[in-house]
């Protein structure tokens, strides 16, 4: 097998992918540049005996062709599946006898309805092709001896247990692929109450991933991880179903992920996520500076195998200007900013209302579940609006409140003294951010 052949394969496909990524609409030029690309990209994949993939670039070429390539419109189902399938042809040269891989291939070709000729065998024929492959280097060791006078943010021979990590990461990953398109498609009605759970499922799956990536101490999945979630919590705090724009941007962040894990010394996959993190479709959009943060962090990623020890300092002891910050961020969305004020006082009474009960004699632990419910509504309020005053303090007060619920102990006095001084801190941060009271 001829490796740079490869690697000129995979650098194809990545060079489709960045084409649409942070592309609202899709131009004429575009579309000739992307039908080009698939050309390609199957001459590429035929060199490198991939001949399931040959066949998947001919049919979707096939495809293609139906479309009016002088049209200046697409529906939202066809830029999603204009954008998706260089992201899953990557995803299958990395793990090309994957069945998953194949499959993702299969079934992006069967939502194409046009496509109704492809029988139960022809189907079995292509899942076949398509899980048979030569490959048997990693396509990253093929651009690091390519590329040899780019820096290599990692070393070229990862640790094994680093690996490890890495591929437990993508397994777990993997397997949910399927749950998270399909959580994703039944939250896609104009029902908010229908959308609701499978909106709710959608984000306890994805919270699984943001702590996975602080745990591996990858701070630029960590930073991506919790950017889609304050995006799905808006559309929760708001009672928005969600919308076809977003549903387009929530699909492709499993698939770009993937292929990050798998190509983790590539400066190209970051680049690929800034494109992605651009797009102006994001209900709470990411600065210019932070992408660019999270960038340079994907590209020289530090994993973390080993917990800290109890010996180590988990969290501060001291509070600095900027974790008690009560600044709007200047590039909030005003709907989004108005819409989570008008909640704040509410919920901040609540919790106050329900630390009082613990001073109480009828205190129990019910009220410190109800507490930890809202803080943690909280937290998640301060960080969709971005200010750390409310999402510092409410993310350890949460911690507190959960051990105690793990411990079924109610606050000592002196703990409970503290837990009230917070609600009062709460209550005096809302009236400052609606403009009723000074900084407390």
């Amino acid at each position: 097998m001829n490796q740079q052949a490869e690697f000129d394969l995979e650098q194809q496909v990545l060079k489709l992918a960045e084409l649409l990524m942070s592309s609202d609409t899709i131009s004429v030029e575009q579309i000739q540049q992307y039908y080009q690309q698939v050309k390609n990209i199957a001459e590429a994949a035929e060199k490198c005996k991939l001949l399931g993939l040959y066949n998947d670039c001919i049919l979707w070429q096939e495809y293609l062709n139906t479309l009016n390539i002088e049209q200046t419109h697409f529906s939202t189902k066809q830029q999603q599946q204009l954008k998706q399938w260089p992201m899953l042809v990557l995803n299958y040269i990395e793990s090309p006898t994957h069945p998953a891989s194949a499959d993702a291939l299969i079934k992006h070709l069967q939502s194409l309805e046009w496509l109704t000729s492809l029988s139960s065998e022809d189907t079995e024929m292509l899942r076949r092709l398509l899980m048979f492959s030569d490959i048997e280097k990693p396509l990253q060791a093929v651009a690091a001896d390519t590329k040899s006078d780019d820096p290599a943010p990692m070393s070229k021979e990862p640790e094994r247990v680093q690996q490890e990590f890495l591929e437990i990461f993508a397994e777990e990953l993997h397997q949910n692929l399927d749950t998270l398109m399909d959580l994703l498609e039944n939250s896609l009605v104009a029902d908010f109450e229908q959308a609701k759970i499978p909106l709710e499922q959608y984000l306890d799956l994805l919270q699984r991933f943001t702590n996975t990536s602080e745990m591996m101490g990858m701070t630029g999945l960590h930073a991506i991880f919790e950017h889609l979630e304050k995006n799905i919590k808006y559309l929760l705090t708001q009672q928005q179903p969600l919308k076809t724009k977003q549903h387009v941007l929530l699909d492709q962040w499993p698939l770009l992920v993937l292929q990050y894990l798998k190509s983790i010394d590539k400066q190209i996959q970051a680049e690929l996520f800034s494109h992605y993190l651009s797009h102006t479709d994001w209900l709470i959009p990411l600065e210019i500076n932070a992408i660019k943060t999270i960038e340079a962090q994907l590209a020289l990623p530090k994993i973390t195998t080993e917990r800290p020890t109890s010996n180590e300092a988990s969290r501060p002891t001291t509070a600095e200007a900027k974790d008690i910050s009560l600044a709007i961020p200047k590039e909030i969305n005003q709907e989004v900013l108005d819409g989570l004020l008008q909640e704040l006082p509410n919920q901040t009474m609540e919790f106050s209302q329900a630390i009082q009960n613990l001073t109480t004699a009828q205190g129990s632990l019910e009220d410190v579940e109800q507490a930890q419910r809202i803080a943690h509504t909280l937290k998640g309020a301060g960080n969709v609006v971005g200010v750390p005053g409310i999402a510092n303090i409410t993310h350890h007060t949460e911690d507190i409140l959960i051990a105690l619920c793990k411990q079924k102990m109610l606050p000592s006095n002196n703990l409970a003294n503290l837990l009230i001084n917070v609600s009062d801190y709460l209550e005096s941060c809302s009236e400052t951010l609606l403009g009723l009271a000074p900084p407390p």
